[in-house]
């Protein structure tokens, strides 16, 4: 007799194969912007590595469209912290507030996903679109 798990799925059936895309991606992005991806999934609470970390947790949300949970596991937090994350994220845009961290950190990310998938990063194609507006 096999028993069910209610529990959060193995890390397998959650990631999949985006795993190995997400990871990619991360680490490519960690490398032009000069931070370890060790840094990112550590404890650090450095302003500048927690801004990418949240970057980052939007674009998984965003463009990978990945679970908060997923996140969580992946960048090894609660999804709590995935979920602070995206609202932090979609405050600063709504009030058009990308600092300049974010800003360098953004184009890093547009520039990674625009090589290996050919399209723009969704936040990236919302700052545009702010910009334009103003």
């Amino acid at each position: 007799m096999s028993a069910f798990n209610y529990g959060i799925p193995a890390t397998e059936s959650i990631v999949g194969s985006i795993n190995s895309d997400v990871t990619r991606f991360v680490d490519d992005v960690c490398d032009i912007v000069e931070i370890d991806f060790i840094d990112v999934l550590s404890p650090s609470r450095q302003r500048h590595v927690v801004d990418l970390r949240h970057l980052l947790m939007y674009i998984m949300r965003h463009d990978f469209e990945m679970h908060f949970h997923e996140i969580g596991r992946f960048m090894q937090r609660h999804h709590a912290t995935a979920i602070h994350a995206n609202n932090k994220i979609s405050g600063l845009l709504e009030i058009n507030q990308i600092t300049l961290f974010f800003g360098t950190y953004l184009q890093a990310a547009q520039t990674v996903y625009q090589s290996h998938w050919g399209r723009n990063l969704k936040i990236f194609e919302d700052v545009i679109r702010q910009e334009n507006l103003r």
